[in-house]
């Protein structure tokens, strides 16, 4: 869920256990710093060109296209 939606729903209280959570995770994983974790996704992220090829004979969404348009 989105903080917007939780803020509208439960008032600025919510950011409190948003905060709490944040803070167990990182005693979880060893995490001192939000520092130590931003931009981590992006950097073990793949390029397009480095991603497998996946062969398919269809995609899902084919279903949804017509045919010769």
């Amino acid at each position: 869920m989105e903080l917007a939606s939780l803020v509208l729903s439960n008032g600025p209280v919510v950011f409190t256990g948003v905060l709490e959570d944040l803070q167990a995770y990182g005693r979880r994983r060893g995490i001192v710093r939000l520092a130590d974790i931003i931009g981590k996704a992006a950097d073990a992220a793949l390029p397009y060109g480095a991603l497998p090829v996946i062969s398919r004979s269809a995609y899902p969404w084919e279903r949804y296209v017509k045919s010769g348009a």
